[in-house]
């Protein structure tokens, strides 16, 4: 979710079965469908996370620097809407106090997971 250019779509198409990505900004958008264009297990969407309606829940989720950009609120609903139980999120948050800000919300029926891994952008 905030897939950006698809960097880390296209890694995890390598990794998955089925990856969705979304991203608001059309620039973005459009670098992100051709960048992750060869693979058949990538489904793009063009629309703001707030707004993403999706068809099913994910048990995995990315929301690259994403964090920073959202309210405790839109954070809490957006993984309502989107995630299933249990589920593990991967967050690349770049100041800490995000972490703590979600850790003390009620969100004990998910796993945060801090990611240290990077992929090789070719």
């Amino acid at each position: 979710m905030g897939s950006g250019v698809g960097y880390w779509a296209e890694y995890f198409a390598k990794q998955f079965g089925k990856v969705v990505a979304v991203e608001a900004s059309v620039p973005l958008y459009e670098s992100l469908v051709q960048r992750c264009s060869p693979y058949a297990n990538v489904l793009s969407i063009n629309t703001d996370v707030l707004s993403f309606e999706p068809e099913d829940r994910f048990s995995l989720i990315f929301l690259g620097g994403l964090l920073m950009y959202l309210n405790e609120c839109d954070v809490i609903n957006l993984l309502q809407k989107v995630t299933s139980n249990p589920m593990v999120l991967f967050c690349a948050v770049r100041v800490p106090s995000e972490m703590k800000r979600l850790r003390d919300k009620e969100l004990t029926r998910w796993c945060i997971v801090r990611s240290k891994l990077t992929p090789k952008f070719s």
